[in-house]
């Protein structure tokens, strides 16, 4: 407002200001920072008890496994495959009769790839270095 009307004398409007002011939105609830939208909310709500129900589901019909059990199992499969990495090259040396360097070798070929399977077996689980 630019003049304010009295008897005998018309209001002034910034004509502007007034159809910035009408043509503007308004600010509601649901976005103005620090409220909550409830429909929104109760979405959430609704969305992460379907994804619970989903998982205990899956955990009923066997198709989901804690992660401890993942361990565990995961442990009891690689364990023996690490043992006989590592009784390799005394079998070789013994068995087969191959020569120390020979041994060596292989000795440095098995560390790449109990190493290799590690790096693995920590990059597919997300697990981290102990």
């Amino acid at each position: 407002m630019i003049e304010r009307g009295d008897s005998g004398r018309p209001w002034q409007f910034d004509l502007l200001a007034v159809a910035e002011w009408r043509f503007t939105p308004k600010p509601d609830a649901a976005t103005e920072p620090g409220t909550l939208d409830p429909q929104r909310e109760r979405a959430r709500l609704d969305a992460a008890r379907a994804d619970l129900a989903e998982t205990q589901l899956g955990k009923v019909r066997g198709e989901l496994i804690t992660a401890a059990d993942f361990e565990r199992v995961l442990s009891e499969t690689i364990k023996p495959i690490a043992t006989g990495l590592e009784s390799l090259p005394d079998l070789l040396e013994r068995d087969a009769g191959i020569d120390g360097a020979a041994v060596e070798r292989v000795i440095a070929v098995v560390d790449r790839m109990r190493e290799s399977l590690y790096r693995q077996i920590v990059e597919g689980t997300g697990a981290a270095h102990e």
